[in-house]
């Protein structure tokens, strides 16, 4: 035989070839069983050099294998190509234009107003459901909550000023160049604390133990020791926190909410199917863009449909039905006294028979004569960038054109003659919009806002993050003229500048006049779970049950360290020396001083008359 790449002459039984080294198919796991034989002594081999083998006369030469491998360049462009088209076609089915552009080429109006309100719809829902979880449902459990605030304000040498022609000439306040004021209130396992501290005028620590109807007092400035008294009455406190416990657990959570607000409205937007849809460029306060203005026109059939659609998808929704017994269930089993007088399946039935009440009476709603036309702005991205509603006079329109990074804003109501307008412009930075506003009333401002990096996001959410500066407006300035404050007025300013998330907000509020402060506040509040509180140990108690005992808790007071605070701290020698003939009364005159006697009343008589 002969090698099937080289031509080389070989025998059958060589498993490779002896020249260019190609494998002899024939020998090996497929090769023919061969017959054994006896093998001959072995002889020396004289090397001889090989000649290349010429296929013998009439034997066809055997075509030759290439073992070439195709070029690794080409496999990686291959690669390359094949993941460029999959990228191109994800981009092509992902991209905002390109599907806005196919559902606006390739549907009807109506279709396509379903799918861009559809759209703006769930955006909606999310930031609404989130607010309300964030803010409503969460403020249920003032049962369970804690909460801080730190205050601070600090006048400045302006703000003095002011006050001393404001009538407080001669008075020193000085000592209220800076003033700083802290709390913290918890609720917790019926039990609540507050800790009220100004940092270096006064301090106080309260505990009300509502289940046992005891309130806890101290003055730490003035006295370690707590005085205890007990209340009536705290029994409405408690219920009142059964109540709210119950609301809590009852009311829908955010998931579930979402999901039927997402239900319901896109039931009834798919009951309009009046639109037409047009190519218009809409312009606000200089800023224009090209966009779809669809016009949708609803009318009373159509408000009858949509009334109908919901109210009998409501009669079969079984998340209804769960979250209703769940509820009913949840307020059975709670301590709150509701006095029921049905189970949870009778008040479902209950509900079942006020829907189809409301069903009946949607009939009538075709019976009215009532149309109203709704224009809708789109932009290439399927975003609505304002809306515009006119019915019996009355307006109401509000518009957001962007031409790159610049943006127009615009959003006013007409009716009866009057029109209200706030409008402005400037720029958007992935959201943050940084510009210069102004709210206006039948044409003439009122006052101007200079906005900084306005966070939109966190606005969706109810949160509030920028600067903010307001002013008068200049033509409000110009039509007080003749006034005497209008000088001082078109010189006055407020700067807040605001950071607040769903759990905390901070707060830097400034009082200018032109570049020069007269004073700021500051405010921090932070919300969180309530904090255990604890008792105060029966050794730092004193039961005030009776005057004497009050006289008791009042001859131990430091008065002199109070009084050194206060000096230290510069406050005015006027308090500190009523304080200092203050604490040289006794108990029944310092009661006699606050309520206004002349002298004191005898200890029984104010017990039992106060």
């Amino acid at each position: 035989m002969f090698c099937g790449n080289c031509g080389n002459q070989m025998t059958e039984t060589e498993r490779f070839c002896g020249k260019c080294g190609w494998r002899n198919p024939l020998v090996g796991s497929t090769a023919p069983a061969q017959a054994e034989t006896t093998e001959a002594p072995a002889r020396p081999v004289t090397a001889t050099p090989v000649q290349p083998q010429m296929p013998a006369p009439g034997v066809p030469a055997e075509k030759k294998v290439s073992g070439k491998k195709p070029p690794m360049g080409l496999l990686i462009g291959i690669g390359v190509a094949v993941l460029a088209v999959i990228l191109l076609l994800v981009f092509l089915l992902t991209s905002a234009t390109v599907k806005n552009w196919f559902k606006k080429t390739f549907s009807e109006p109506e279709e396509y107003y379903q799918w861009v309100e559809g759209n703006a719809a769930e955006e909606a829902v999310s930031n609404v459901t989130t607010i309300y979880n964030d803010y409503i449902r969460e403020s249920l459990k003032i049962y369970d909550t804690s909460v801080s605030v730190e205050a601070s304000a600090k006048l400045e040498e302006a703000g003095m000023d002011m006050l001393s022609l404001a009538g407080m000439a001669g008075i020193d306040l000085s000592w209220l160049d800076s003033v700083s004021f802290a709390a913290d209130v918890s609720v917790k396992d019926n039990k609540l604390s507050v800790d009220l501290q100004e940092t270096e005028l006064l301090h106080i620590a309260g505990i009300l133990d509502i289940a046992e109807e005891n309130a806890y007092l101290q003055l730490p400035d003035l006295n370690p020791m707590y005085m205890l008294a007990e209340v009536s009455d705290t029994e409405e406190a408690v219920e009142l926190f059964d109540l709210l416990k119950v609301l809590y657990e009852a009311a829908p959570d955010k998931k579930l909410t979402e999901k039927l607000l997402n239900r319901y409205t896109q039931l009834a937007l798919s009951c309009i199917d009046d639109v037409d849809m047009s190519e218009k460029t809409i312009r606000a306060e200089g800023v224009s863009q090209d966009c779809v203005e669809l016009e949708v026109t609803i009318d009373e059939k159509t408000l009858a449909d949509m009334a109908e659609l919901v109210l009998e998808t409501m009669e079969e929704d079984e998340d209804i039905r769960e979250w209703v017994l769940e509820t009913f269930a949840a307020i059975e089993e709670s301590d709150f006294d509701m006095d029921l007088d049905m189970d949870a399946e009778e008040f479902y039935e209950n509900l079942q028979e006020e829907i189809e009440y409301a069903l009946d009476e949607a009939e009538y709603i075709s019976d009215y004569d009532m149309e109203f036309v709704m224009l809708v702005y789109v932009d290439s991205k399927g975003n609505i960038c304002g809306r515009a509603l006119e019915q019996d006079g009355q307006s109401v329109e509000v518009l957001m054109t962007h031409d790159g990074s610049s943006f127009g804003f615009t959003a006013s109501c007409e009716m009866d003659e009057e029109r209200i307008e706030f409008a402005g412009s400037g720029k958007d930075s992935g959201g943050k919009l940084t510009g210069e506003f102004e709210v206006a009333y039948n044409g003439m401002g009122l006052v101007e806002i200079a906005v900084e990096k306005f966070d939109t996001d966190k606005a969706k959410a109810g949160q509030l993050q920028g600067t903010f500066t307001i002013a008068p407006s200049s033509s409000l300035i110009r039509a007080m003229e003749l006034s005497s404050f209008a000088s001082v007025i078109g010189e006055m300013s407020v700067k807040m500048e605001a950071d607040s998330d769903a759990n905390s907000v901070e707060l830097v509020c400034s009082v200018m006049q032109e570049e020069e402060k007269w004073g700021t506040v500051t405010l921090a509040l932070s919300r969180d779970s309530g904090k255990t509180v604890k008792l105060p140990a029966d050794k730092n108690v004193v039961e005030v049950e009776d005057f004497e005992d009050f006289e008791e808790w009042y001859e131990t007071a430091d008065w002199e360290g109070y009084i050194r605070k206060l000096v230290k701290a510069e406050v005015d020698d006027e308090i500190t020396d009523m304080l200092e003939d203050i604490s040289e009364m006794d108990a029944k005159d310092i009661i006699g001083y606050l309520f206004g006697y002349s002298a004191a009343p005898a200890p029984e008589e104010y017990y039992y008359e106060y």
